[in-house]
């Protein structure tokens, strides 16, 4: 197996900390480095133990906040996906070579001739896939520039009627078998995200359909990528709702609704999302135009 999420724990030890495999204590590593290059060297450890060749990593509580962190993740908020899961579609050889054309079908607007970018939101037409795992409770479809993201009824079943009827989904059909129903997060579609003015981003943008992707490589004292501004955030925060725009759209949870969930959900990653102060938003950065 090439990819595959363990469920770890984290506690202080002296001067340093002590991160393990849940179930497999032995499975650990223990130091005064800082704790995400701790991270890095578990998943390093599982991977000599017989796990994955790349061990993605979903701590019980999160790592103590960097500077940065603490001005940044207020309110704390996580993006939630199957980090591991690629639902993918049989194609023919001319399918494949020309991928983002059999994609149009399933959106409003053809693909961008120029970097063949989808810049539109998703049509009514449900995506059809033949390879997934069933044993995740979330995957994503790739999509150039971005990754369509879907959720079993067996994760949605665990949010309360209000988290549900806050979303919009699509089914997802399924051209094998399966136990479990997934659905795609197709909005709603209003909180976009932004850069800040302390950290340039890196990315592209299409000089002929203005499509942009950008992201941050920031310092090892943080893994937040992405961020969003506090001004566009509801007033009354839902534990659970929709940030980007589509159809660059990723599911969201205030890191509290996360930790309730998460323990009931089968191979989904969390990741940290931003938030910016507006004095410090950058909503469109300038990037390298293709």
């Amino acid at each position: 197996m090439e990819e595959d999420v363990y469920n770890c724990k984290w506690k202080k030890s002296g001067d340093g900390y002590r991160l393990w495999l849940k179930g497999k204590p032995n499975v650990a590593v223990e130091g005064s480095d800082n704790i995400d290059v701790l991270s890095e060297q578990l998943s390093q450890r599982i991977t000599e133990s017989g796990g994955a060749q790349h061990a993605v990593l979903e701590f019980d509580k999160p790592f103590p906040k960097s500077a940065f962190d603490q001005k940044y993740r207020s309110p704390e908020l996580v993006t939630v996906c199957g980090g591991n899961n690629s639902f993918e579609s049989t194609l023919t050889a001319e399918q494949r070579h020309s991928r983002w054309l059999w994609y149009d079908q399933y959106f409003d607007q053809p693909s961008c001739t120029r970097c063949h970018a989808v810049t539109t939101p998703r049509n009514e037409r449900p995506i059809a896939v033949d390879h997934f795992n069933a044993s995740s409770d979330g995957g994503f479809v790739t999509v150039r520039p971005t990754a369509l993201y879907v959720f079993s009824d067996d994760f949605l079943n665990q949010l309360t009627s209000e988290e549900r009827s806050g979303l919009e989904l699509q089914p997802v059909t399924l051209r094998k078998r399966s136990r479990k129903e997934f659905y795609e997060v197709v909005g709603p579609s209003q909180i976009p995200f932004v850069s800040l003015h302390s950290v340039t981003p890196t990315g592209w943008q299409c000089g002929q359909c203005n499509c942009s992707v950008f992201g941050h490589m920031l310092s090892p004292q943080t893994s937040i990528d992405s961020f969003v501004a506090a001004s566009d955030l509801p007033t009354d925060l839902p534990g659970v709702f929709v940030v980007g725009i589509a159809p660059q759209l990723k599911l969201c949870m205030t890191a509290d609704r996360w930790a309730e969930i998460r323990p009931c959900t089968k191979k989904l990653t969390s990741s940290p999302l931003g938030v910016v102060p507006d004095n410090e938003v950058v909503r469109k950065p300038i990037l390298e135009v293709r």
